[in-house]
């Protein structure tokens, strides 16, 4: 099922409900950039499956939550 706008805007509305930190960049890691976030001033955490919307990733060694920075 794709996506569509109105999906996206509730993903953003649950994130604002969670913490109002505002990035000003963000970045999406894949599996081998784990590590980046160790270097990283992390602010929040917020673990996917918070956020409606969007699926949990498929590999169990994925990381699962999105962190604010910056």
């Amino acid at each position: 099922m794709a996506l569509e706008y109105k999906d996206y805007l509730k993903m953003v509305d649950e994130v604002k409900k969670i913490t109002d930190f505002k990035p000003i960049i963000g970045v999406v890691l894949g599996t081998g950039l784990n590590d980046f976030a160790s270097l990283i001033d992390v602010k929040e955490t917020i673990k996917y499956e918070n956020i409606p919307n969007l699926k949990n990733p498929l590999i169990k060694l994925m990381l699962v939550s999105l962190f604010l920075d910056i």
